[in-house]
């Protein structure tokens, strides 16, 4: 960061999840901590900007819909890689450098699947050489970071690009001192934290049938399960059919704290994946590391946090895969009350691998290494897609006008 006089987190957000919390905890612990001047680009009504009383050090700038946004000159723009268009036609300013984190392996991909689609585009295999070769020149500029292997492999695959050099940044958390406790209870108390999107639903659906699977062979226990996060597939959780003895419990929208103090009180093990499953090690809550897939998965083994390999918060779902760990296998050490050595051992992997000092001393000592420019970004072969892409939204613009008048 020493070209840089500040440091802008872009990742403008309407809902809650752990990479909105991700961006916010980093953007507090630099300004906080290390005495950064920090900016955060956001909706009005956005996540973060929500929660921008809790640290008013935080310099937080608007995101509008139809015009650029101006940086304060001589910023660096940290960002997901998955928002690198949104970087190159939505942002401006003097002398900006440009880091990108990549901390969803199918974030990129996923997001010009869908660019393309809307600008009646087909996304065929040279648009992806194209994208691979940028990437090639982010990893040789220490533009890119990959939060963990299956993230970088999963795109090395698809976007061919020829670095060989894996750049990782794991996925920092605040260790937690909670004085709250679990409040025991009958019932078998399992959560899930994460969004309810494409890519995560079908593996929480797997876990509710591994309940309704358990509850039919043992009639006599009751499960309630604890669902905290929102999102766009919700209603596929309407229609499912529960069994009598298993309870969901909704938790749409909980801050921070009150997701700390409602895990460490409620929950006795929980499935997720991503900085979501950090939250539970990190709070000494035995942490099972939950796969992505889009489409629907049907496997009753698993693993926990601490088996994960190369900072792995999740990897995407492949069938034949099966883990050491059955769901049988997990209700009885949970009725057995032996949950106390995985919850240490979740603990233990979160703390040598993920803790917020030293990933955040390993940051700063990144963008150290001067980032791009955003102009030399914005001078590569996305180029063609920005002209396209700002016709379609001049067009959009003049439709919005329109109805308005």
């Amino acid at each position: 960061m020493s070209n840089s006089d500040s440091i802008t987190f872009f990742y403008p957000s309407k809902i809650m999840g752990g990479a909105e919390f991700l961006f916010l905890r980093m953007a507090s612990v630099l300004v906080d901590l290390y005495h950064v001047d920090v900016y955060y680009v956001d909706f009005r009504d956005g996540f973060a900007a929500n929660y921008a009383h809790r640290n008013s050090k935080i310099n937080f700038i608007e995101q509008h819909a139809y015009s650029k946004t101006l940086l304060p000159s001589k910023t660096l723009v940290v960002a997901p890689l998955s928002s690198m268009f949104d970087v190159i036609t939505q942002l401006s300013g003097v002398d900006i450098k440009v880091f990108f984190w990549s901390i969803h392996p199918v974030g990129l991909e996923e997001f010009f699947t869908k660019l393309f689609r809307k600008l009646h585009i087909k996304f065929d295999t040279k648009d992806k050489t194209i994208l691979g070769g940028i990437i090639d020149l982010l990893i040789e500029k220490d533009s890119l970071y990959f939060m963990d292997e299956p993230n970088y492999s999963y795109q090395k695959a698809v976007f061919k690009f020829k670095s060989i050099e894996e750049k990782y940044l794991p996925i920092p958390l605040a260790e937690k001192h909670l004085t709250s406790n679990y409040i025991s209870n009958p019932n078998i108390n399992l959560a899930w934290v994460g969004r309810l999107s494409e890519d995560k639903i079908f593996s929480l659906i797997n876990i509710l049938n591994c309940c309704n699977d358990y509850l039919l062979a043992n009639d006599n226990q009751k499960i309630v399960f604890h669902i905290i996060g929102d999102g766009p597939k919700r209603y596929l959780l309407e229609s499912f059919e529960l069994n009598s003895n298993l309870q969901l419990i909704y938790r749409l929208d909980l801050s921070d704290s009150s997701l700390q103090s409602y895990l460490k009180e409620n929950i006795e093990v929980l499935f997720a994946m991503g900085t979501s499953a950090l939250e539970g090690a990190s709070l000494k809550i035995a942490t099972i590391l939950v796969d992505f897939s889009y489409q629907p998965i049907s496997t009753k083994y698993f693993r926990w946090l601490y088996e994960a390999k190369g900072f792995s918060l999740g990897n995407s779902h492949q069938e034949g895969q099966i883990y050491g760990t059955s769901f049988e296998t997990i209700m009885e050490i949970i009725k057995k009350n032996n949950l106390g050595l995985y919850a240490s051992k979740s603990y233990e992997y979160f703390s040598k691998n993920h803790s917020l000092e030293s990933i955040t001393d390993k940051f700063l000592k990144i963008l150290d290494a001067d980032p791009i420019n955003l102009h030399t970004l914005k001078e590569t072969k996305l180029k063609a897609y920005f002209w396209i892409n700002k016709l379609r939204t001049i067009i959009q613009y003049l439709k919005f006008i329109c109805k308005k008048s």
